[in-house]
């Protein structure tokens, strides 16, 4: 509700603020499963917040994306168990996909964020593959040709 205003609000004009205390009254929003003038609303926030968060990139990094494209974002602490090596793998995979002209229907933009604790080697291990792999992605010449795009920051 605080990290997305807009989205809350509009949740409120289509079904009121019941929601915000019970998470099972958002099963309302089925009732507006074919409501285009709602559905058009809610990707128009979505479209805002993306554009809002590549302008926010941009300026702090250096990096360009396409807010067209499908974010694929994952945040937290790293661990070995959890699904960032996998979405790492598949990473590598689509990369040799667009490389052997098997282009995925949408453009992707995947990101991630995440620390491992000082100790825990095998989580450093595959934040430096995120690296090396996001290396290769930026050098390589069949990825997206409109996104110019500096290599990953480096944590200190």
């Amino acid at each position: 509700m605080s990290c997305n205003p807009a989205l809350a609000a509009r949740i409120d004009a289509a079904i009121g603020a019941g929601w915000r205390k019970d998470s099972a009254e958002l099963e309302k929003l089925l009732a507006h499963i074919d409501d285009e003038a709602l559905l058009t609303s809610l990707a128009g926030i979505k479209l805002a917040n993306k554009r809002r968060f590549a302008e926010w990139l941009r300026e702090h990094q250096g990096t360009v994306l396409d807010p067209d494209s499908v974010f694929d974002v994952q945040s937290k602490r790293l661990h070995e168990y959890k699904r960032q090596q996998l979405n790492l793998l598949w990473c590598a995979r689509t990369l040799l996909d667009i490389r052997a002209g098997i282009l995925p229907e949408r453009p992707v933009t995947v990101i991630f964020g995440a620390k491992a604790a000082p100790a825990y080697t095998i989580a450093k291990d595959i934040i430096h593959a995120i690296l090396c792999l996001s290396d290769v992605i930026a050098a390589d010449p069949s990825r997206s040709p409109w996104r110019p795009r500096k290599p990953a920051a480096r944590a200190t």
